[in-house]
């Protein structure tokens, strides 16, 4: 077997397209280019079929053929196998179905997020339904499956931008936001390596506590902070409390470079304006991890 012809049958979306048509039956079927995987399996085995006028000609019994090559090869039997249903399995359950457990299972970190629980030991234990039995340590974190998070009564969530701002955020960093309430909270990592990280704000949006976002204090943070708050029907982002009263302070803060590299970007909600303007005027890029580490005063301001 050629090895376009191995590599087309362990691609997903060519399997999909192969069951779309052996479940119509049609005698002729109409493609553009040789590397079309009918074309490359009427070329590897001619009892499947024959090309015509820009059109591929299928025997009789080339569907049957074209089945068990497939079964023969990946394990799938395109009649008997809900693709779609493969794609939303782990590795574990496909692998008794398929040769190849990665050809359609779902990712590895598919529908789980990075979280910490803060708040007093009683309350989280509570919150999380016996999930877990102390709040989460410093420098600690969990990964949980998105679908476990929403059945827990928290209070509020905050989508923190960088992931070491993610490990060190704790309880005393929580009681530096003003307009922040509630005695659970959970932090979670943001994800800019999760391909998946929209499904799961999708989710986080539909969950009833208070939601938030809380990122660099520049004008990138000011975007992602715009656009995960759409994201997650925020109801506010969580911003330096009054910085254009410590201009000073915030301009020792600063990481000149970042600001350089960020003239282009805008941001559009009205209540990021002020901050806009702030960080504009000022010519200031903190990073949250400085202000965390001193313990700058923080407010939430309505998205």
């Amino acid at each position: 077997m050629e090895k376009i012809l191995e590599r087309a049958l362990k691609n997903p979306s060519k399997l999909s397209y192969l069951k779309s048509k052996i479940v119509l039956g049609a005698e002729y079927v109409p493609f553009r280019s040789l590397d079309n995987v009918l074309a490359l399996i009427v070329a590897f085995d001619p009892k499947v079929g024959y090309i015509v006028n820009n059109k591929i000609k299928i025997k009789m019994g080339g569907w049957v053929r074209i089945r068990q090559l497939v079964k023969s090869q990946t394990g799938i039997d395109l009649l008997e196998h809900d693709l779609e249903e493969l794609k939303q399995k782990d590795r574990v359950d496909n692998t008794l179905v398929i040769a190849d457990d990665k050809l359609f299972s779902k990712a590895p970190t598919q529908g789980f997020i990075e979280c910490r629980l803060l708040g007093n030991n009683e309350d989280v234990i509570k919150a999380s339904n016996n999930y877990v039995h102390q709040r989460t340590k410093e420098n600690a974190y969990l990964g949980v499956d998105i679908n476990d998070l929403i059945e827990w009564d928290i209070d509020n969530i905050i989508i923190i931008e960088n992931f070491n701002a993610f490990c060190r955020f704790n309880e005393q960093h929580v009681k530096l936001i003003e307009g922040l309430t509630g005695l659970v909270t959970v932090v979670a990592y943001r994800g800019h390596h999760n391909r998946h990280i929209k499904l799961i704000f999708q989710a986080i949006s539909q969950k009833n506590c208070k939601r938030y976002v809380f990122a660099d204090y520049d004008f990138a943070g000011l975007a992602i902070s715009e656009s995960i708050s759409k994201s997650i029907k925020a109801h506010g982002h969580i911003l330096p409390k009054e910085p254009w009263k410590h201009s000073e302070k915030f301009n020792a803060m600063s990481v000149k470079d970042n600001r350089q590299n960020q003239s282009f970007i805008r941001v559009s909600l009205p209540s990021l304006s002020p901050y806009f303007e702030h960080i504009r005027d000022k010519y200031l890029a903190v990073p949250q991890e400085t202000l965390i580490a001193r313990e700058t005063p923080l407010t939430v301001v309505d998205a």
